[in-house]
């Protein structure tokens, strides 16, 4: 299981998130697996969040060209492009989106040239819907703390 110690640390740093003023999180989920697409989608639409769904890479970079995202939840072992693949096109697309992989599989190497490549951290298969929900949290408080020091604004 990941270590969410930091993404939990910022959530829990005692002020409320301030989202209520900014727009929620644009979340692309990766994934050839239609049943890991759709439980994903309905929890993180469940928590407020914007979701689109990809059932491979191109499809992937296809919508990145579209649109912005956030956060990219991103399957390491697909056909076609494998995940490590399509997150050096993306990365390039979409430079300040978190990139979270995710795997059923042991692949090491994969998982390192995933980290390697700029993943913010790697989840295994079964995911639990609790620690996407502390993630998204916590990448959205960090977000809203960029705002505050880009801006010049003082948290209150």
């Amino acid at each position: 299981m990941a270590d969410l110690t930091r993404v939990r640390a910022a959530r829990d740093r005692g002020r409320g998130p301030t989202q209520t003023t900014r727009s929620p999180l644009r979340v692309l989920i990766v994934d050839d697996e239609p049943n890991v697409c759709q439980v994903l989608r309905d929890a993180c639409s469940r928590f407020g969040y914007l979701v689109t769904t990809c059932t491979n890479g191109e499809q992937a970079i296809a919508e990145a060209r579209r649109q912005a995202f956030d956060v990219i939840f991103l399957d390491i072992r697909m056909p076609g492009m494998n995940g490590p693949q399509v997150l050096k096109v993306l990365r390039r697309l979409l430079p300040r989106a978190a990139f979270v992989m995710i795997t059923a599989y042991a692949e090491s190497e994969l998982v390192e040239e995933s980290l390697e490549s700029g993943a913010f951290l790697c989840l295994s298969k079964p995911l639990s819907i609790s620690e996407i929900k502390d993630l998204l949290e916590g990448l959205s408080e960090d977000r809203e703390e960029a705002w505050v020091l880009l801006s010049g604004a003082e948290e209150s």
